[in-house]
């Protein structure tokens, strides 16, 4: 049990030191590529299409199971009919 509260004290001010975010040469900030972002952004919207035609697929089958499901009602020994 010693050990292990000495080795979370020897983390913690390692962390410490670790967590600065003061820095003498600032990294470079990224370049903007507005052809690559143009063709993210075109796939972002071909997942987002592709998602809501298969979320109207589900829909619609739900439905269709719905109105399948009310034509029948059940009989008194549990079975089906129409």
């Amino acid at each position: 049990m010693a050990d292990a509260l000495w080795c979370g004290v020897q983390e913690l001010k390692i962390l410490i030191g670790l967590t600065s975010l003061v820095t003498d040469n600032p990294p470079m900030p990224p370049k903007f590529d507005r052809r690559r972002a143009l063709f993210v952004l075109g796939k972002i919207d071909e997942i987002l299409a592709w998602e809501q035609r298969k979320e109207t697929e589900r829909d619609t089958k739900f439905v269709e199971l719905g109105a399948t499901y009310a034509k029948y009602e059940r009989d008194s020994t549990g079975g089906w009919r129409p």
